[in-house]
């Protein structure tokens, strides 16, 4: 796969294109995007970094760590949407970085490539790392401790077992419960399959590290505690314990719910997996492999069962959820792969399973306007005249590299697998290029830009005092743009704008020309300030409402 001391320049300029190219496109979405920087930012501005709070109320989502790893990124880039990105670009170059050394030291530099690449360039993986969520800096932990405790097993270095807990400690730090909860499970699995429990209790000092954890993770869940009694507990039995025993937000699913978002998310390797699923799972003792091969097969395949099974049995299922096991799968396939490259296999059915899979991704965007005409109804209640030409031709050209990039290393695949692996990974590359410089910017222009700038311009007329209302439409970016606290009002709900008429100080309403009927005889009369698209932003003065004239905005 090249000279070995090209290998992290050639990693890094990938992850270069992948993680960091156009990172502020498109602008932050809701809602989640949008609530961790908004987050952030009140905590820069309030100088309270304990307690985060988003619109001005408490918010006990998520641990400290990734308000902690997001403000110097803001400080420093800027309170947009590249500042908030940031941190999850940094992590994931990081841990394609962690892949490829700890594959390169256990087992050859060519897996050690190969499989950092097939990290960095998986759906899954290009995503998170552009997004200003949690989940890169959660699986970066939670991998840096699986292999500290792969290399103190293997190696019989005990310090690697101070590294464990650490690493085990940030992760809780960045995402709560789950990031103690999925490594203790895949340790305590390959610890039973590979007879080493009471190694561990021997070596592993799992008192001390205990302590080692609770130094590093307690301080500030203590301190919320403290601070915030009974209302911090509740709040973090809602986001863990509720979460994982009801379905929250609507976002439930089938318990098969997972298979095909693994395959999606896996795209475009996940056409190699199940093959190398298979061969780990059948790999025996006497297999005349390496014995420390098998027990990083053996490892990667608890921490992939670990990860489906501990999700496919929570009651809320969101797909990035499954983003844990795709490190122990990007490595699952790199040795398929390298056996493949050294000769000893081949991977024609792989190959060609990934075109299947290719072509009918491809395949359905290209035929989006033949079927997208319940959706596009269902767009044009949130953005009234959305018409489906309005998004160009960028999801056209993705789809034809969908399907043509995995079918061109079928094709290639037959001669040299060298190629095929370049053609795959060529065509993560090439999609990730065009959805941000040609698919997204319409995507972006016709449903996020106009209510950020609506937002934006209610925030320079704004002063503190004033008040910002948002009656139909109110997202987490719209305080984020505005840089002002957003009063939410819901549809039906119009009657509740005139007691701050009557306040000091100006109000300000943001909404949706489809909603102005609502508002009329709601207690004043509005002037435009401002139209983008569909979202108004409007100066209700007292009087009788009356729909204002649009008519030149």
């Amino acid at each position: 796969m090249g000279k070995d001391k090209f290998a992290i320049p050639a990693l890094l300029i990938l992850c270069g294109m992948l993680f960091f190219f156009a990172l502020g496109t498109p602008g932050l979405t809701d809602r989640d995007e949008a609530t961790f920087a908004e987050a952030t930012r009140e905590m820069l501005v309030s100088g309270d970094w304990l307690t985060p709070r988003f619109n001005g109320h408490l918010r006990f989502d998520k641990p400290i760590l990734i308000y902690y790893l997001m403000a110097p990124s803001m400080l420093v880039w800027g309170a947009d949407a590249p500042g908030a990105r940031l941190p999850a670009a940094v992590f994931g170059a990081a841990l394609t970085l962690l892949l490829y050394g700890f594959l390169r030291r256990v087992h050859s530099p060519r897996a050690g490539f190969v499989g950092a690449t097939i990290f960095a360039t998986s759906l899954m993986t290009v995503l998170l790392a552009r997004a200003a969520i949690t989940d890169m800096v959660l699986v970066f932990f939670l991998t840096a401790g699986m292999f500290a405790a792969f290399l103190a097993l293997s190696e019989g270095k005990r310090s690697w077992w101070w590294g464990v807990y650490v690493a085990l400690a940030l992760a809780f730090l960045a995402k709560g419960p789950v990031g103690l909860v999925i490594p203790a499970l895949v340790l305590l699995g390959f610890l039973l399959w590979t007879g080493q429990t009471r190694r561990f209790l021997r070596e592993g000092h799992p008192l001390a590290g205990a302590g080692l954890f609770l130094l590093v993770a307690a301080p500030w869940f203590a301190a919320m505690f403290l601070l915030h009694g009974e209302a911090y507990l509740d709040a973090a039995s809602y986001h863990t314990l509720y979460r994982y025993a009801s379905v929250i937000g609507g976002h439930g699913g089938p318990f098969w719910f997972y298979l095909p978002v693994l395959f999606v998310g896996f795209f475009p390797w996940s056409g190699m997996l199940p093959a190398a699923l298979w061969r780990g799972w059948r790999l025996p003792e006497a297999s005349g492999r390496p014995p420390g091969e098998i027990r990083l097969f053996r490892l990667c395949l608890v921490w992939v069962g670990v990860v489906f099974l501990f999700f496919s049995s929570s009651s809320t299922r969101l797909p990035h959820y499954l983003f844990p096991l795709v490190p122990a799968a990007a490595i699952l396939t790199a040795l398929h792969w390298d056996r493949a490259l050294s000769g000893r296999m081949r991977l024609t059915g792989g190959l060609w399973t990934a075109a299947v899979l290719g072509v009918a991704a491809g395949g359905a965007l290209l035929a989006l306007p033949s079927f997208a005409g319940p959706w596009e109804a269902s767009i044009r209640k949130e953005a009234p005249g959305f018409e489906l030409q309005a998004l160009g031709d960028g999801y056209r050209w993705l789809g034809l590299v969908l399907a043509a990039g995995p079918l061109a290393a079928a094709l290639a695949g037959l001669r040299s697998l060298r190629a095929a692996f370049a053609l795959l990974a060529g065509t993560t590359i090439a999609a990730t290029l065009l959805l941000v410089t040609v698919a997204l910017p319409p995507v972006d222009r016709l449903f996020l830009a106009p209510l950020r700038a609506v937002a934006a311009e209610a925030g320079e007329r704004l002063n503190p005092e004033d008040r910002l209302v948002a009656y139909g439409v109110f997202r987490p970016s719209l305080v984020f743009y505005s840089r002002h606290h957003v009063v939410p009002l819901q549809r039906g709900e119009a009657q509740a704008i005139a007691p701050f008429l009557a306040e000091s100080g100006r109000t300000l309403l943001i909404t949706r020309s489809d909603l102005l009927p609502e508002l009329v005889g709601a207690g004043g009369e509005m002037t435009v300030l401002r139209r983008e698209g569909e979202y108004l932003l409007l100066m209700p003065t007292p009087g009788p409402i009356g729909a204002p004239d649009l008519c030149g905005i």
